[in-house]
Order: structure tokens, then C-alpha cells, then sequence
């Protein structure tokens, strides 16, 4: 049996940690309908009653190896986020629509970025994708990924990419500086479609 715990802060200034004994080695974490979940295969294991609307700043827990589809979608006051290593994947729309989202770190362990992962932050300006001394394990990022991130204005993509999906990056319009295209295996059409700063 293992502890999970889910660390996180309200804009009224509110931490609220949860604490719940597992039985699973892995976990998936995902959000419907008021509820947490975390899951291995078809085995779930439940938070009850988690308002996310409400959440400023999310530390995820070190054993989740995935963040699921529309987890954190629309959390209107989200901030900033802490991806811990052990996360491989973020998957489709996980953090789309989260207007003020402006820094998001940990993801040099991340395998793949899903499509429409961040679509729609208009206040993200801070992403690294590595640790600091350029080490990362990031392949893939998916389509739409960061598209509409209006304050994005530098992306260093690191040497393990192989494939940028279409429009990846489309209408960052504050985006002046890419580095780091030379190992992508594919970028995808439109994928810097409409960045008008892009040097």
C-alpha cells in the first residue's frame, strides 16, 4: 500500500493537500465530473468532489506517469504548474483554456506533449522543456500544442524532438525566437502559422 498526494493551492490562498492509500504502481491522472481519479489500466481509485476551478497552483503527486485528457481544461485561475519526473506523457487538451497560466516546469521527462495540450493559454510565457543543462526526453510535440499562446515569446526546442504536429505553434503572436529545429524529423503544416514576431 502507498500514499498518494495531491498538493494543491486556491486563489484564496487555501493549500489543500489529499491523501489516499493505493494499491497501484502507476498512476494515470484524470478529472470528470467532480471527481479525481487515478487509475492503472481499468482499476480506479477516486477523489470525490475536487472543484479545480478554483486551483492557482498544482504540485502532481511523483508517481503519475500520465496526465489524462482535459485534466486541468479551464481552470480559469491556474498559474503554475510543477510536472514531476516521473509524468512520460500530457495528453489531449490537458491543460487548454487555462487563461492565466503563465509557467509550466518538469516536463525534461515528458516523452510526448498530446495535441491541444496548451491551446489557448494566453498568459504561458515560461516553458522549458528541459532540465536546465539541456538534457530532455521530449519526441513529439502535438498539434495545436501551444497554439494561441499569445505571451510565448521564446521556445529552445531540445535535440530529442523528432516530430512538431500542425499548428503547434500557430498565432503565437508575441513568438520572436525558435532555436533548436535542426534534429525535428517533421514539422507539421502551419505549425508557426501567423507569428508575426518569429525572426
Amino acid at each position: 500500500m502507498r500514499e498518494f498526494k495531491l498538493v494543491y493551492t486556491t486563489y484564496n490562498g487555501e493549500k489543500i493537500s489529499l491523501k489516499k492509500e493505493s494499491n497501484l504502481a502507476e498512476y494515470i491522472l484524470y478529472h470528470d465530473y467532480g471527481k479525481m481519479y487515478i487509475r492503472r489500466e481499468y482499476v480506479d481509485e477516486v477523489f470525490e468532489n475536487i472543484d479545480f476551478n478554483d486551483v492557482v497552483e498544482v504540485h502532481i503527486p511523483d508517481d503519475v506517469n500520465k496526465i489524462g485528457d482535459y485534466v486541468f481544461r479551464k481552470c480559469e485561475y491556474l498559474n503554475f504548474v510543477d510536472i514531476p519526473s516521473s509524468v512520460k506523457e500530457i495528453g489531449d487538451w490537458a491543460f487548454c483554456n487555462c487563461c492565466k497560466l503563465e509557467t509550466v516546469i518538469g516536463l525534461d521527462n515528458v516523452n510526448k506533449i498530446g495535441d491541444w495540450a496548451f491551446y489557448n493559454c494566453p498568459s504561458l510565457n515560461k516553458i522549458r522543456f528541459d532540465d536546465g543543462d539541456g538534457h530532455s526526453k521530449l519526441e513529439e510535440i502535438g498539434i495545436g500544442a501551444f497554439a494561441e499562446c499569445h505571451s510565448l515569446d521564446f521556445v529552445d526546442i531540445p535535440s530529442s524532438v523528432k516530430e512538431i504536429g500542425v499548428n503547434a505553434f500557430k498565432n503565437c503572436d508575441k513568438l520572436e525566437t525558435v532555436i533548436g529545429l535542426n534534429n525535428v524529423n517533421k514539422i507539421g503544416d502551419w505549425a508557426f502559422y501567423n507569428c508575426p514576431s518569429l525572426n
